[in-house]
């Protein structure tokens, strides 16, 4: 009999473990082939990842390698994890379209989001630049509703945009952001410049938790009494769900493009909702807009931002706080400027993940909780005994992998003002329109430079700069 019992054990153990049974898959779109290929090996790749997926079973792994895949509406109705083979998030490109979006809205495409998660599905994203999100609906460039989740860890996620709310992501469901950079994303309504979580009933949990990350250049085109959050909009019905967690982040430069009066536009906007938890990172949003902030939370329980019962709420830099619910941990007003925090380029990191560096001088320098900080900042640096607030950790130039010259434009798109970033040296700032005609030149120095064009020029232009030989150019819109 026992024999009997154990024959029947052995024989669980061997099916249950079937069930869980993983397959790797592996899509090349130089040498893949669709039809030939069995798509299990690196020598028998698939040519595109809609053949992975739709191959895969749950709990399988897509590994991607380096290139440029052109896919939009990716549709994940099961568990999986697609990575980049290389580990270089800049050297697998998914992309919804060849071109950034039209951010004025005509010519956006009605269903050209890059991953819509269908049913129960749960998806992992690692090592991979995901850009050119193109949506009329909201969620430029994913979608997740309730009942699902989404992790993302070392990836970019750039230049999308909805023609509603969440430019870059909008969820019912968790998502988990780390080692991460969202930036230029732009949501033509006026909630969640890069992410909008919404909380309405019991099974949409609307959680965000987001660590070592940062939440670049984002835009609403517009705002209104009840829209905002240009970095992160997050609006819960009341305080039994919708909770926000952010570590070790940056969040700056996120601003509105069309402000009317007494508007509220912030870095984060939180309503009602369960708790927000914000240690260790840089809020520097919206500096330019009526009535910025970086921070608002409204109609809320007041334990989330009293300061006696703030709970983890602390050590942060806060440019502006609509409702402050800071303490005397954190930096914030007149000792949180641009000039205290000093900011760097805007620049690929060793891992090929966007970045914001900060400078030597930096309040945020060696002012973060050891107990709660992470051990390595989001290129892998270790931040070691005295660690820094937000996600990069100051060490020496050398942190960051230069190429021939890098500058950042904030915002774009805009009116004809705007700033350019680079610490390449002086050189020479030229505007031309799409067809070479030279626009408007004028002289950059290394750092931040405003830039005031002419009231006539108009569009979509070229911004190229030359400093010492070193040439970047940039598209920008002007409005």
């Amino acid at each position: 009999m026992k024999l009997i019992q154990l024959s029947i054990f052995t024989f669980f153990l061997l099916f249950s473990g079937s069930l869980v049974a993983q397959t790797t898959w592996y899509v090349d779109v130089s040498s893949g082939d669709n039809n030939i290929n069995d798509g299990q090996s690196e020598s028998s790749p698939f040519a595109t990842i809609f053949k992975a997926v739709g191959e895969a079973a749950d709990n399988d792994i897509i590994k991607v390698a380096a290139g440029t895949y052109t896919h939009s509406n990716i549709w994940i109705d099961k568990n999986l994890s697609i990575e980049g083979q290389d580990g270089d998030a800049n050297a697998v490109i998914i992309q919804a379209q060849a071109n950034e979006p039209d951010y004025s809205g005509t010519g956006t495409s009605a269903n050209n989001r890059i991953f819509t998660l269908a049913g129960t599905a749960n998806l992992s994203l690692k090592n991979l630049t995901i850009r050119y999100g193109n949506n009329a609906d909201a969620g430029g460039a994913i979608i997740v509703y309730a009942g699902q989740s989404i992790s993302i860890d070392r990836c970019n996620i750039l230049n999308c945009y909805s023609e509603n709310n969440g430019g870059a992501i909008a969820s019912w469901g968790s998502i988990n952001i780390t080692n991460s950079c969202i930036a230029n994303n732009i949501a033509g309504g006026t909630r969640g410049g890069a992410i909008m979580g919404y909380s309405k009933q019991a099974n949409q949990l609307n959680e965000i938790t987001i660590n070592n990350s940062v939440i670049y250049n984002n835009a609403t085109t517009a705002s209104d009494n009840n829209g905002g959050g240009c970095a992160i909009f997050s609006d819960n019905s009341n305080a039994d769900y919708g909770t926000v967690e952010i570590n070790n982040s940056t969040l700056a430069y996120n601003h509105i493009l069309s402000p009317s009066t007494g508007t509220k536009t912030v870095g984060i906007r939180f309503s009602k909702g369960k708790y927000l938890h914000l240690t260790n990172s840089i809020l520097f949003n919206s500096t330019n807009n009526l009535s910025s902030s970086g921070l608002e939370i409204s109609s809320t329980v007041s334990d989330i931002i009293d300061i006696t019962k703030r709970g983890t709420n602390h050590h942060n830099i806060i440019s502006f706080a609509w409702n402050l619910g800071i303490g005397t941990d954190c930096i914030s007003k007149e000792n949180a400027t641009a000039n205290h925090i000093k900011f760097g380029t805007f620049i690929k990191g060793t891992n090929g993940v966007y970045t914001l560096p900060i400078l030597s001088g930096s309040v945020a320098i060696d002012a973060a909780d050891a107990s709660t900080t992470i051990a390595t900042d989001m290129i892998g640096t270790s931040r070691g005994s005295a660690p820094d607030i937000g996600a990069f950790e100051f060490t020496t130039p050398t942190t960051i992998r230069e190429s021939s010259v890098e500058m950042s434009i904030a915002p774009n798109p805009n009116y004809g003002s705007f700033t350019v970033m680079t610490e390449a040296g002086n050189g020479c700032l030229e505007v031309f329109s799409m067809t070479g005609q030279k626009l408007y030149s004028s002289p950059i120095k290394a750092g931040s430079n405003l830039i005031e064009l002419p009231a006539v020029i108009k569009g979509l232009t070229i911004v190229k700069i030359n400093c010492n030989g070193q040439i970047a150019t940039r598209k920008i819109i002007i409005k």
